[in-house]
């Protein structure tokens, strides 16, 4: 015999699996340092890529300024002031990545709760019925 109230249960969690299957799994799959911390890694690598090739591109708009004075830059200065800018660049990156995923997480970590409650609750109907039987 079909319950209702069990049905209920199970309709509420496929729609928390259809709307939010992905972002569940990670939250729960991952510990909350982890999963920021393998968003820090992807963004670390990112943001290297993101900040060479929009070097590349203003070095190569830039190029015939660059050939004419090619002799007369110092590029120990130069060197230190590009590492200065990639890791004050890096850090406000990863530092804005940090606070994104971490608000992510604590957001999914109430909807986590709430599809762990109708797991509970669909358990308990179940453990019912097979006592009643």
């Amino acid at each position: 015999m079909l319950n209702e109230e069990r049905i209920k249960e199970q309709y509420q969690l496929a729609l928390l699996d259809r709307k939010e299957g992905k972002t569940l799994e990670n939250h729960r799959v991952f510990y909350r340092g982890d999963y920021i911390s393998k968003e820090l890694l992807k963004s670390f690598f990112s943001g290297t890529i993101f900040f060479m090739a929009v070097t590349f591109l203003m070095l190569c708009s830039d190029l015939d300024r660059l050939m004419i004075e090619v002799n007369k830059i110092d590029y120990e200065v130069f060197a230190m002031q590009f590492v200065a800018i990639y890791l004050a660049f890096i850090s406000v990156y990863l530092i804005i990545t940090y606070v994104i995923y971490a608000l992510r997480y604590e957001k999914q970590k109430h909807k986590v709760k709430i599809y762990r409650n109708h797991l509970k609750k669909l358990n308990k109907l179940y453990a019912k019925d097979e006592k009643d039987k």
